[in-house]
Order: C-alpha cells, then structure tokens, then sequence
C-alpha cells in the first residue's frame, strides 16, 4: 500500500508511527512536512530515515505539492486538518484519486464558529475526506457533527513510543519526590497557573516536592525566579524516556489541550498524573482518585490540592497509581496507529470508497 502524509510539523510520538508503519510489508510512504518550529524545535536528524520526503514552507505552492503527490500515486492520503489551502488544493485535485483522511484532534466545544463550521461541512469539509482519524471520543462527538458516519470514524491517532518509555522506567522501586512539566512555555499551556499553583501548594506543604520544567516558549524566562524550580531546555525525543523516569508525577495544567500526547508518555512511563479537564486525553488516561488527579481548568487552587494530594500518598501508592497508567496507556502504540491505518483503509478502499462509488 502506497501511503502519503501531509503532516505540517512533525514530532516524536508521529515519527514512532510512520516508523512502524515504513516497516510493515508492501508499505511505500511519502511524507511532506516543515521544519521544526521554535516552540517545539526538534532535531532535524531524528526524521532522516524517511526515504521520500517533500519539504514544505508555511506557505506550500500548491501545484508543485500536487505534483509530488500525483507522481507518488498514493492509495491513502492522510492529511492533517482543514485549513491549509495547498492541502486542499491537492485534496480536491489530486487524481487518480486516493482514500483521503482527515487528521484531527479538535475537541467539540460547541462555539459559535464550530457551529458554523458544521452547518458548512457538507460543501467545505466532506466533499474532501473520506475519512477521519483522530484521538479519542471528545473528537469523534465532533466528528460525527461534522458529518462522517461511524464507520469513516477511526480512533487512536496519537500513540507514543511506549515500550520506549516502559523500558526507561523498568526496574524503579522508587520514584522521584519530584513533579515534572513538559510542553511549550506558553499561557494556553497554563503556564502561569502551574507557576502561582506550585507557589501555594508549597507554602501549605511540610515537605514538598521540587518541581522540574523542560520546554521552550516565551514564559521560560519567569521558571528561575521560583524556588524549588529547575529549568531545562526542550527535551528531544530520544531523551524523554529518560526525563519522565527521572520524575514522580507530570502536572499537565493546560488551558486549552486538544489530546495531550505527554499525558500518554507519562503512562506509559508509569507514573501518577495530574491534568487539567481540557485536556483530550484525560477520559482515556487519568482516573480521577485511580492514577492521578484532574483538576479544575485555569484553577490554581485545584491543581495545588492535587499537587499536594501525589505527594502525600505513599511510595506504595504512588506505584499503584503507576501501573494502573501503564496499563491505560497500553493500548496507545505505534503498531496500533500502523494497524488502523492500514486495516481501515483497506476496508474502505475495498468497498469502493476511494472510486467515490459510495459518499
């Protein structure tokens, strides 16, 4: 199967699952994609392997990408999101025509321009996917308001590494007293609450924990000035194992978080885990009172109770909740990923999906 990616950044979790997917049997891929931005500016070099690549602008021309694409004559186009005019360009021309997925982790808010969007999917939207592959149920609800029926809907798009990040964390009796942040330095990212929160949750602490963060983004200047923080630069892939094992819990305090892929490397690094309810991947990943906490969206109180609330459960505790997230994030891996992509659009392209014998 002849399978193209039009991916506009690539990142850790999606290079482990082209991967697994360039090593299954009878699989040719191609793979359009930009350079790393500054907020997530990973190394060049960990995408090298990719045997055909087309590199794309913030502004791809659109004949040249169709070009490429035509000259591949993939049977599976998976294309992340809606708005990039040369990803449609390509979509509404491309011919002969391939399966054509949407990639999406849009969470269903019910806002008034999501609400525009799904009176207007049936001209600007579906006329272009076949399919849609995407993280999880607060996705598909969208997903199935923009029109898709259940069986174009496929589930598990972000899958990590994970036997990476089990093996890194293997053997640990006992984890660091130490919470961990990973992710851009941004305010949507709840920066600034995770920031006043540590502050509180260690002025009511006897023995708190210290708090290391690794990332990049405008806010990494205000880290230093915290006690009891540590400041790293952006980890690459290939050192995040390492990172996640060397801490006790992930706070994910974001304010706006489609999915959360970190919240999945740190299950399946075993640790306990503390998110906020935006993020997309907590329904799937976090327990609440189970293998972590959930707390309340831009609340600095509710994630400095749930700080305090890791770290005072005991060692024993703390593994249980580490298991128990482990074997949550069991079920997110690259050979899934590689799994329904293949076996979805097999099913599709067999029932003459792709000829556009049946909408």
């Amino acid at each position: 199967m002849r399978v193209a990616v039009l991916w506009p950044q690539l990142s850790g979790y999606i290079n482990a699952c082209l991967k697994e997917l360039a090593l299954r049997p009878q699989v040719e891929l191609l793979v359009g994609h930009a350079a790393p931005g500054d907020e997530a500016p990973f190394d060049d070099a960990e995408f090298s392997w990719i045997p055909e690549s087309v590199s794309l602008t913030s502004r791809p021309d659109r004949a040249e990408l169709l070009r490429r694409v035509e000259r591949f004559k993939p049977d599976v186009l998976l294309v992340v999101s809606w708005h990039i005019p040369a990803f449609r360009y390509v979509l509404r021309h491309v011919s002969p025509r391939p399966l054509r997925v949407l990639c999406m982790d849009n969470q269903w808010h019910g806002t008034l321009k999501q609400r525009l969007g799904v009176l207007g999917s049936r001209w600007y939207l579906r006329p272009l996917y076949d399919a849609v592959f995407l993280p999880g149920e607060r996705q598909a609800c969208f997903a199935q308001r923009l029109g898709f029926p259940s069986d174009r809907i496929w589930r598990g798009l972000y899958c990590p590494d994970n036997e990476s990040f089990a093996r890194a964390s293997t053997g640990a009796t006992t984890r660091s007293h130490r919470f961990g942040y990973l992710g851009r330095l941004t305010t949507a990212k709840g920066i600034t609450d995770l920031l006043q929160a540590y502050e509180l949750y260690r002025s009511v602490t006897p023995d708190p924990w210290d708090l290391a963060v690794a990332g990049a983004g405008p806010l990494a200047s205000k880290i230093a000035s915290y006690q009891g923080m540590t400041y790293s630069d952006f980890v690459q892939p290939r050192d995040l194992p390492t990172w996640l094992a060397s801490i006790g819990s992930l706070v994910v305090p974001s304010r706006f978080e489609p999915w959360g892929v970190v919240i999945a490397e740190a299950a399946a690094s075993g640790l306990p885990i503390i998110a906020t309810e935006a993020c997309g991947a907590g329904p799937h990943l976090v327990h609440d009172f189970v293998n972590g906490r959930i707390a309340r969206t831009a609340s600095v109180e509710s994630l400095a109770e749930c700080m305090q609330y890791v770290s005072s459960a005991t060692d024993n505790e703390r593994a249980t909740m580490g298991h128990i997230s482990r074997s949550l994030a069991s079920v997110y891996t690259p050979t899934r990923w590689a799994d329904t992509v293949l076996g979805s659009s097999a099913r599709l392209i067999q029932s003459g999906v792709r000829q556009g014998l049946r909408t």
